[in-house]
């Protein structure tokens, strides 16, 4: 969320029972602080989304977001529509309840949504709605991650690996695999290289002494 504030800012903060039209330049995240019972409309193309403890609010994105991402935070019973023709891949919920993302055009509007200590999140779709919801037996304070797929969506754990970068442990468990089965493929080259260069060595020396042995 803080980052934010590293770029210029359309602020609409403390608003109650309003219809608003935030108008922004690409360049200006659009933050929504503690409004509640509001209608928002973001008609130009900004360069983020965040909302922030917010309550019953409705929000149009019909401009799109240069960066592609959303983030929600500390809300509840809060409406995202995304307008035909707009396509964010990413979502970012923290401490969230009752949030609908619905898509004009087709879940192919949605990539990724990562949620931790969120609830009741739906993706509502002209041709289908989908619940996403914990894995069995995860705890709420686990992050995880929900990625679409060509039937709906299929939530993971979140894992970090190396500096902190987010994956699943699907995908984490692939990897070490890849990664194990290059070393080994390195390894059997290296042992391969010593062999022949062996070989070499010791055909290169064995000319050698037959060599000496016809000179005497």
């Amino acid at each position: 969320m803080l980052s934010v504030f590293n770029r210029p800012k359309q602020l609409v903060e403390q608003k109650n029972g309003e219809d608003i039209v935030v108008n922004c330049k690409m360049n200006e995240a659009v933050y929504l602080y503690k409004c509640t019972q509001c209608r928002v409309i973001l008609p130009d193309r900004a360069a983020k989304f965040v909302m922030d403890s917010c309550e019953d609010i409705d929000v149009q994105i019909a401009g799109g977001l240069v960066t592609g991402t959303v983030e929600i935070l500390k809300c509840q019973r809060a409406k995202l529509v995304i307008k035909t023709g707009v396509s964010i891949p990413t979502y970012t919920l923290e401490s969230c309840q009752d949030i609908d993302i619905a898509l004009d055009a087709a879940a192919s509007q949605v990539e990724t949504i990562y949620f931790l200590n969120a609830t009741n999140i739906r993706v509502i779709c002209p041709s289908a709605n989908h619940t996403i919801s914990l894995p069995d037996g995860t705890d709420p304070s686990q992050q995880c991650v929900a990625n679409r797929t060509s039937t709906g969506f299929t939530v993971e754990r979140v894992v970090r690996e190396g500096i902190g970068y987010p994956t699943t442990e699907v995908k984490k468990e692939a990897a070490e695999k890849r990664t194990k089965l290059l070393k080994k493929k390195i390894q059997e080259m290296v042992e391969e290289s010593i062999q022949v260069t062996t070989t070499a060595k010791d055909e290169s020396a064995q000319e050698s002494s037959d060599t000496a042995a016809a000179k005497n």
